[in-house]
């Protein structure tokens, strides 16, 4: 992770220190538990004519306090 530099080093850093700057200023309740998943056969994005419903992109604010009821969907955390 510290050889050279990219913004995605950069944003995966910037999301750690948000992380853990949460969670010791409220000492967080409940439990939290990640699974890491994928798909055998992902789809043609390029050539679906699926459409995607009630979708909503956006990156203002944060999933903890805008995220009610929303799936956050990101690429895999490998640093």
């Amino acid at each position: 992770m510290f050889e050279g530099s990219s913004s995605r080093k950069i944003e995966k850093l910037k999301t750690l220190l948000c992380y853990f700057r949460r969670v010791t200023q409220t000492r967080p309740k409940g439990l939290v538990t990640f699974t890491r998943q994928c798909l055998s056969s992902p789809p043609n994005w390029e050539s679906s004519q699926t459409h995607l419903t009630r979708l909503h992109i956006t990156c203002e604010g944060t999933i903890e306090d805008d995220g009610y009821g929303m799936l956050q969907v990101g690429p895999p955390a490998v640093i």
